[in-house]
């Protein structure tokens, strides 16, 4: 029987965290989850791009669109911010392929 690797997770500790985390594997989807009442509510793929500062968010659970948002707009246009603040926008550090 294989060994179920190890994933490491954190919550996302501001939105400058959030930006370090999205470009850390060089261009692939950075993988998050939003926690509500202890249970993975959604789960989201997002990239990072600094040269416009906007995200790329990928709604996996929700089966929503994909959607193109400016830093500035987290607070406005998603929850991300107050599931920062609680501490419940949880990053998974999954092992490399």
């Amino acid at each position: 029987m294989a060994a179920i690797p190890k994933i490491d997770m954190c919550p996302v500790e501001s939105v400058e965290h959030l930006k370090q985390l999205c470009v850390r594997r060089g261009g692939e989807n950075t993988e998050f989850f939003l926690f509500l009442a202890g249970i993975a509510r959604s789960y989201k793929r997002m990239r990072y791009f600094p040269e416009d500062d906007t995200f790329w968010i990928i709604h996996e659970i929700d089966d929503d669109a994909d959607e193109e948002v400016r830093a500035e707009e987290l607070a406005t246009k998603t929850n991300f911010i107050a599931h920062i603040e609680c501490g419940t926008f949880i990053y998974c550090d999954y092992p490399e392929k």
